[in-house]
């Protein structure tokens, strides 16, 4: 979630026709990046625990397990199959 926060802040200016007129521009693709999180949301509340904490928090499979006190086959079973899930929202979405 870290990551997330600081994407959004993330912000640059930009000068307009030399006048020293300052506007501020923000990357494109920031939608994406809310899309992305809105998909995480719609997956079952394990499985959005586990991607944060491997792709945000950048935990390993081994610390996840430990930290939902869950076995390590579980978590990586969980992962994968949502991983699964979130292309086929996303796929879905774009066609």
């Amino acid at each position: 979630m870290k990551s997330l926060a600081c994407l959004k802040k993330r912000q640059e200016t930009i000068w307009i026709d030399g006048e020293g007129a300052e506007i501020p521009y923000q990357e494109q693709g920031f939608e994406i990046q809310d899309d992305l999180y809105g998909q995480i949301r719609r997956l079952e509340e394990d499985v959005q625990t586990i991607i944060k904490l491997r792709f945000f928090e950048e935990l390993s499979l081994k610390e996840i397990a430990e930290v939902m006190s869950m076995n390590l086959n579980t978590v990586k079973a969980k992962l994968y199959r949502g991983l699964r899930s979130l292309r086929q929202q996303i796929e879905e979405g774009e066609g």
